[in-house]
């Protein structure tokens, strides 16, 4: 039969010397921590002297109206009846 904590759970047990268990952990989700950052760089696209290159071609853009479309009409809807 395996100890419990006092809510009722069964206990992880572990082997333990010296806190090594403790190390590896830390270790571990640093790295895992470290690839999911440069995951997140590369997903983010290309860069180009610290700036995102689809940021810098939309920073460059002289056409922009404020971010709403106002340059072309709506199509005509039904007429009412």
């Amino acid at each position: 039969m395996r100890p419990s904590d006092p809510w009722g759970g069964p206990k992880i047990l572990t082997k333990k010397r010296n806190g090594a268990y403790t190390w590896q952990v830390i270790a571990g989700s640093a790295a895992l921590g470290l690839v999911v950052a440069a995951g997140a760089v590369l997903a983010a696209g290309p860069w180009d002297n610290g700036q995102r290159k689809a940021e810098r071609a939309l920073a460059a853009a002289g056409d922009r109206t404020g971010g709403a479309h106002h340059g072309r009409p709506t199509p005509d809807g039904p007429r009412p009846a």
